[in-house]
Order: C-alpha cells, then sequence, then structure tokens
C-alpha cells in the first residue's frame, strides 16, 4: 500500500509539468522519501556527446524553476550509472567498495541502486541512489523504482523534446539578431562608401 501511494503520490505531483528540472525534483523527493535515503539523483542522457547530465539531486540547491544550480555532465562510460546507461538494465550494488565501477560523489557509500528509464527502447535518463549501509537496497525496492521509470517515461521525454525545440529558438533567435547587425552594418558600409564615390565624381564632373 505504501508504495502504490507513494508511485500515485508522484503521478499527482508531476501531473501536467513539462519542465524537465520540475518533473526530475519531484521524483528525488519523492524516491528519496520512499527509500530511506539521504541520497537520490537524476540523470540524462545525451546521445549526441555520449554524456550524462545531472539535472536533479535529492537535497541540493536548486532554482526556482527547480533547476539545479551545482549540475554537471560525466562521460556515459564512467561509473555504475554509465554502464546502466549503457546496458539499460536495472542494478543493485551490495558493497560498491568491491565494485570498480564505482565513483564518489561527494561521499563515499555502500550500496547503490540504479534504473535506467526507457523511452521508445531507447535509454533517455537514470535514476540513481546510494546509502551509506552494506546490503541496504531490495528487491522489492528495485521493482518501485523500474515501475517509477515507466510511469514517468513519456512525460519526461516529452519535456526534453520542449528543451531542445525551445533551445533551438533560442538558438535562431540568436542567429537571426546576428544577421540583422551584420545587414544593419553592411547598409552603413554601403551609405560610406557611396557617400565617398560621390564626392570625387562631382569633382570630376566640376
Amino acid at each position: 500500500t505504501l508504495i502504490i501511494d507513494m508511485i500515485n503520490d508522484l503521478a499527482k505531483s508531476i501531473l501536467g509539468k513539462s519542465n524537465i528540472y520540475e518533473i526530475a525534483w519531484e521524483m528525488t523527493q519523492k524516491i528519496a522519501g520512499y527509500l530511506d535515503t539521504d541520497d537520490c539523483v537524476i540523470y540524462l542522457v545525451n546521445h549526441e556527446d555520449d554524456t550524462l547530465e545531472k539535472i536533479a539531486s535529492f537535497g541540493a540547491k536548486v532554482a526556482e524553476t527547480k533547476e539545479i544550480i551545482d549540475k554537471f555532465s560525466l562521460p556515459i562510460c564512467k561509473g555504475v550509472v554509465g554502464h546502466i546507461a549503457n546496458s539499460g538494465k536495472a542494478e543493485i550494488i551490495n558493497d560498491t567498495s568491491k565494485d570498480q565501477r564505482y565513483v564518489v560523489d561527494g561521499q563515499k557509500r555502500f550500496s547503490e541502486i540504479s534504473v535506467p528509464i526507457i523511452s521508445e527502447g531507447k535509454v533517455i535518463g537514470v535514476i540513481d541512489s546510494e546509502h551509506m549501509d552494506r546490503n541496504f537496497f531490495r528487491q522489492d525496492h528495485l521493482d518501485t523504482l523500474e515501475n517509477i521509470a515507466s510511469l514517468v517515461s513519456m512525460q519526461l521525454k516529452s519535456a526534453i523534446n520542449i528543451r531542445e525545440r525551445e533551445k533551438a529558438e533560442t538558438k535562431n533567435k540568436q542567429l537571426l539578431n546576428k544577421l540583422e547587425k551584420s545587414n544593419d552594418e553592411l547598409n552603413e558600409y554601403a551609405h560610406i562608401v557611396s557617400h565617398d564615390l560621390k564626392s570625387p565624381l562631382r569633382s570630376v564632373h566640376a
């Protein structure tokens, strides 16, 4: 019942949201509460440059839009998270000190659970959480996170598309502004050249 309530609560909290940071922030809060851990991170996969972008972290400083302030990117091949992004298969690490893939992010923790978010057969993100104790995460935790990943995949994919479109629109506006500025400078140059040519022509005519 607790699991169903938590998933329903998450579904309600992200309903109608189209901002990836707001969606991811709600996910980290609900998942960290359910897992009883102080660590939960949502990553987005950028397949163009093979990187993982950290877009939300439980307890991290966030802007009014819920956008993480200390966000960063890391290579897709790095750490447990990078492996999950590549394989598309969820994993529980019972003792990170025995796993060569483990990368310390802020504080060393001994248990890790990592679940891919898949849309149209492609990994678009990863849910990752760690705990201080060894052997902390259970199969029911994994099943729940997989259900959450399935629940948010379509909405998150839609939000990613919106963000990419907004980025493209901003880039187009910048290019148009640059083009307008270049045209103004060209017109001004043409006016100066035209004026400078008229003076000697008048002299010749005289």
